[in-house]
């Protein structure tokens, strides 16, 4: 995961556990959700892929297909599982995941400044 993935959710941890301390009983401690709403509510998936789209403009990444995601968890699964796709695939994940992340790191660095 990246170094700015890793910051940006343990500030989010902080807000939200102010939020619980605020909210109490209020807060929907039964459902432990990473991304909700403030009072721990489920967040509406139409909010979270536009929130997703304005990350990814700000970053200047192009948008894509959400599909794209699920078919690369889905080869990234894969991968860890079946050992025959591993032993096939594992040294091009490696060197996409590497680069990848590296370009992610870069352009969330200048979008979380």
């Amino acid at each position: 995961m990246a170094d700015t993935t890793i910051n940006t959710l343990k500030t989010h941890l902080i807000i939200q556990n102010q939020n619980k301390l605020i909210l109490k009983d209020v807060f929907r401690h039964d459902l432990n959700l990473i991304l909700c709403r403030k009072d721990g509510e489920p967040m509406p998936k139409s909010s979270l892929f536009d929130a997703f789209e304005r990350i990814l403009k700000r970053a200047e990444i192009k948008v894509f297909a959400y599909t794209f995601l699920t078919h690369t968890y889905e080869v990234l699964l894969m991968d860890g599982s079946n050992q025959i796709t591993a032993d096939v695939y594992t040294h091009v994940s490696n060197k996409i995941k590497k680069k990848n992340t590296e370009q992610v790191n870069l352009r969330l660095n200048d979008v979380f400044k």
